[in-house]
């Protein structure tokens, strides 16, 4: 049984989000924080996922592959490049250069297909996603294995919901974070050519046609999607930096606190056009 982990990564900088905040439905601590605002910082990330590696025991060999959305930043580029071959805990890295398309599922396509023939199954994950801690392949692949008609096993968990829509078609794994085999990913290239990604920028469609498909064309092939995040086999990487173990469900209070905001949001939004004092009062409670 051969286990590769695809660990999508690129130089460009990202949003700063001091808060990990809930989402989804049912809503998670899913809306991970963020500060990785230099190439520097995203260069720690790479550092931090080869070391949680090397600290764990996956319950059978893992190979990470580390895929590179290139933006052109040459030193990045040849960051990565060095890495490959080196030798972890518990297997090799390989790494990938590929064209900035699609983000994090641009990247777990073209992983995919360049190394399909080699292992039996793939974890998914972004840079900023750590899955860590003993046992986490082994676990995931059982709960793969003893679940009936199982497609997908989620580390983070699973929502209904995508940009307020709620459908069997919005139906996925968050980040489309976890793990299956190599016959799921070989009958989605089957049927539409490679796995889902967005060739737009546009963050909507990148979610949507990416994240939201990637797990849910799975649902729709008649296979179940499993939740493992009660196991918590994963962390946010800057969260895990500031020694934060964030939980992935809420307390009762905080979801009442969620709900509340998030109806009184929705009053707010549909009275915004009627007064401008209204839609500063809205955009600044938005924020919060």
């Amino acid at each position: 049984m051969k286990i590769a982990k695809i660990i999508a990564t690129s130089a460009a900088t990202r949003s700063h989000r001091e808060k990990t905040v809930l989402t989804g439905s049912p809503p998670r601590y899913t809306s991970h924080s963020q500060n990785y605002t230099s190439v520097e910082r995203i260069k720690t990330l790479i550092e931090l996922n080869i070391s949680s590696e090397n600290k764990s025991n996956p319950g059978r060999e893992v190979d990470l592959i580390l895929v590179n959305n290139s933006i052109g930043n040459q030193k990045f580029d040849n960051y990565i490049k060095e890495l490959n071959g080196k030798k972890i805990s518990n297997g090799k890295i390989y790494t990938l250069t590929n064209q900035n398309i699609g983000w994090s599922f641009g990247a777990y396509n073209s992983g995919f297909l360049k190394f399909r023939d080699r292992y039996d199954y793939f974890i998914f994950t972004e840079d900023d996603t750590i899955i860590s801690g003993d046992n986490y392949a082994l676990d995931a692949v059982n709960e793969f294995k003893n679940n009936n008609n199982c497609g997908f096993v989620s580390y983070i968990g699973i929502t209904k919901s995508a940009f307020n829509e709620k459908s069997s078609g919005t139906i996925h794994a968050h980040g489309g974070v976890g793990l299956t085999s190599s016959k799921i990913l070989n009958m989605i290239v089957d049927e539409f050519g490679s796995l889902p990604y967005s060739t737009s920028d546009s963050y909507e469609e990148v979610i949507m046609e990416g994240e939201v498909k990637f797990t849910n064309y799975i649902y729709q092939m008649g296979f179940k999607l499993i939740d493992i995040s009660e196991h918590k086999y994963f962390n946010y990487a800057y969260d895990m930096e500031r020694n934060i173990n964030q939980k992935i469900k809420p307390n009762l209070l905080q979801l009442l606190v969620y709900f509340f905001k998030k109806y009184v949001k929705q009053i707010l939004f549909k009275l915004v056009n009627k007064s401008q004092y209204l839609s500063k009062v809205y955009k600044n409670f938005k924020r919060t």
